[in-house]
């Protein structure tokens, strides 16, 4: 019979096993995931379930044909976090980012919303009253910049959007701040200025379509208590990832069904039986000894597996590596198919000639492994610590007899 201690390091050895092949579901997630885009759809449809708008029209009244999220992922801040690498061209022709930084989301959500609500025609009628403006005050002005606003504003009549657009707004927001003063010029100019002054942010929501669920809660970040344009875009900020706290709820409870099912496919497919295992440790002081000595160190170490957040990008490499290293950790174990069908006499004597209740009892005990598995990694690892530091803290067990 085993003391205390023999038990203890049963307990340690069964723990230390859960612990790799945890580790071994973990890097089997996060190729499922990083194959399946599941964080980036994930993120893309809390961003659609957020920005739910009907179609865009566009300032002049005519249908975008995109919704305001797709405008969001097809603006150029957006689209550069998108995965450029061949494997993932290969298999995800439209690839989404899996992550995308508050900031980004924020000017990329303002720049769209702008291309929507400007209307370029008021931008040519601006353009033809500073125009018209400095003729009538005979105001003397180098004739470039005359010259300037009238190709600008043939430049602007044309469909001009994302970067092309914003290049011409660019300068044609440096050729008027170098105009003088005039009640024209200085609406053309707040106009242009719809994302650096607060006026022009509020303008900017005011033109968004009435009866707009985004409009509304635009409305309330920007109410008289904001005084500046990085205070709105900092509520926006927050805004955003308490809406991705959300999001990253829902990505949890996906990655604990993927997790549960994973799970239940390496403790079958695998035929790791937690009665056979425990039952072997209990017989073998070699073995044992050899488990409690790899769990020591795994433990010293102190390399616990992270649970990667889910708006970050998934390491397929590092995932790889991770399922071979768990996997040789446990040379030596009584686990595997048909390692239960070959020793199924000295397993169990007393059911060698009762296959059906042989394999029902096997089926339980790597049921019973499933749902260990189901825990996590840092969970026992953190078990397996404290299992760990009682066993040092003590005198060293003696070793039990065999059987």
């Amino acid at each position: 019979m085993l003391g205390m201690g023999g038990v203890l390091d049963v307990v340690i050895g069964l723990c230390f096993m859960y612990l790799m092949l945890s580790l071994v579901c973990s890097g089997i997630n996060e190729l499922i995931s990083w194959v399946l885009s599941l964080r980036a759809n994930t993120l893309y449809a809390g961003i659609q379930t957020l920005l739910a708008e009907p179609t865009l029209r566009k300032a002049t009244g005519a249908p975008s044909h995109a919704s305001l999220h797709e405008a969001l992922y097809a603006h150029p801040l957006i689209r550069s976090l998108s995965p450029q690498g061949l494997l993932s061209r290969l298999l995800r022709n439209r690839a989404k980012p899996s992550y995308i930084p508050s900031q980004s989301v924020v000017l990329a959500l303002l720049d769209t919303i702008g291309e929507q609500t400007i209307d370029p025609r008021h931008v040519a009628a601006g353009i033809d009253a500073v125009i018209a403006e400095l003729n009538r005050a005979n105001v003397d002005i180098p004739s470039d910049l005359t010259d300037t606003l009238r190709s600008l504003r043939a430049e602007g009549s044309q469909a001009v959007r994302g970067v092309a657009a914003q290049s011409l707004c660019d300068r044609l927001l440096h050729t008027v701040q170098a105009l003088p003063s005039s009640p024209p010029r200085d609406t053309l100019l707040a106009l242009l200025q719809q994302h650096q002054t607060l006026d022009g942010v509020r303008l900017l929501i005011a033109n968004m379509p009435d009866g707009s669920a985004l409009k509304r809660q635009l409305r309330l970040l920007v109410d008289d208590q904001v005084t500046t344009v990085r205070e709105f875009r900092k509520r926006m900020e927050v805004w955003f990832d308490s809406s991705m706290d959300r999001v990253s709820g829902v990505y949890k409870r996906r990655m604990q069904l993927v997790s549960l099912l994973v799970g239940l496919l390496v403790a079958v497919g695998g035929g790791v039986d937690t009665v056979v295992v425990g039952d072997t440790l209990y017989r073998n002081p070699q073995l044992r000894d050899s488990l409690v000595a790899r769990a020591t160190q795994s433990v010293q170490k102190e390399q616990p597996s992270p649970q990667q957040a889910p708006s970050s990008p998934p390491q397929v490499n590092g995932s790889l590596e991770q399922i071979g290293q768990a996997a040789g950790a446990l040379d030596g174990l009584p686990i595997g198919l048909r390692y239960l069908s070959q020793q199924r006499s000295k397993i169990d004597p007393s059911l060698s000639d009762g296959g059906l209740q042989y394999w029902l009892l096997r089926t339980l005990g790597m049921l019973f492994t499933a749902l260990a598995l189901s825990f996590g990694a840092p969970f026992w690892f953190d078990l397996l610590s404290k299992l760990i530091n009682i066993r040092t803290a003590g005198p060293r067990p003696e070793r039990g007899a065999k059987g």
